[in-house]
């Protein structure tokens, strides 16, 4: 059986060619609340991370797990957010409260290219392709701490035990390692805990010293291919057709994939002006190809 802790209550529960560059994989069987309710509320949970050298982040995997075993009916979106290491080593901000610096923002609504929800009995698995999901590279700079915050959006009104998601303790990966923080804007569990607190505090278990997810990536050179790419699109919007343009001289063979919100391929194309008449009204991705590698993605909205 899996253990939920939260504030001292316990509850049982039953493209690129990518790179690991961080995994805390998941340890014991406990998990944190970090939820957004559908009215609005939420509890964030979030923990630090570094990396060896310079790196474009491309994939996040997040582990936890939901009692009910219902998530993906229950799920209406996620937010996730890497912020930068405060004066007091945490994330300096708080979601759509205290600004901080922000390094990436995935605000969803319902479904979305690029994030997949697995669940295996109580078992939950979010695969996130950055390089999908966002407009813009994820880029984070070597031996320097970041935070990574995420909630799944849920229709929920209350934090009820066996219905939200949990995010899994992990193991602490090697070098420096802060413990996992949690806030509770609206304080809805009574422990005041409005700004960011030490889980392993609330909850008087050190086991939560550390969260369960796993950041793959490349490493980036001086004169490193992805960063010197910037993919551009236009008319955008448009309700014909859409031209790509790269400005990269050193890139050749270039070729188009372009994607639904729901992840389903609808066209690729070797030619740059991509005619989209034909389709709904809405927001799209055009994957970008150079010699048969990934170079980046661009949102492109239909009217």
């Amino acid at each position: 059986m899996k253990k939920l802790y939260f504030l001292l209550l316990a509850c049982s529960s039953a493209m690129f060619g990518q790179t690991v560059v961080f995994d805390q994989p998941v340890t014991g069987t406990n998990g944190i609340v970090s939820n957004v309710l559908s009215n609005g509320n939420a509890v964030y949970s979030a923990d630090d991370f570094t990396v060896a050298e310079q790196t474009q982040l491309t994939k996040v995997t997040l582990r936890g797990f939901q009692n009910d075993q219902n998530l993906s009916t229950i799920y209406q979106g996620m937010r996730l957010m890497i912020y930068t290491n405060g004066a007091t080593n945490i994330p300096s901000g708080i979601p759509g409260g205290l600004g901080g610096t922000i390094v990436a923002d995935l605000d969803v609504v319902g479904t979305q290219a690029g994030i997949t929800l697995t669940q295996t009995a109580q078992t939950v698995v979010f695969d996130i392709d950055l390089t999908t999901a966002l407009p813009s590279p994820v880029i984070v700079d070597a031996a320097t701490t970041y935070w990574l915050v995420f909630a799944p959006k849920v229709n929920l009104t209350a934090y009820t035990a066996a219905a939200r998601f949990n995010w899994n303790t992990g193991t602490g990966a090697s070098g420096t390692n802060y413990q996992a923080k949690l806030v509770d804007p609206a304080n809805a569990f009574g422990a005041g805990a409005t700004n960011w607190t030490t889980i392993s505090t609330l909850t008087n278990n050190t086991a939560f010293n550390n969260l369960s997810f796993t950041l793959e990536g490349n490493t980036l050179g001086v004169a490193d291919f992805s960063r010197s790419t910037r993919i551009d699109a236009y008319p955008n919007p448009t309700s014909d057709v859409v031209s790509i343009s790269v400005s990269n001289s050193d890139c050749s063979d270039f070729s188009y994939q372009l994607f639904d919100l729901n992840g389903r391929k609808i066209m690729e194309s070797k030619q740059a002006e991509i005619n989209v008449k034909h389709l709904d009204n809405g927001v799209y991705f055009v994957n970008v190809f150079a010699d048969n590698t990934k170079i980046g993605t661009k949102k492109i909205v239909k009217n």
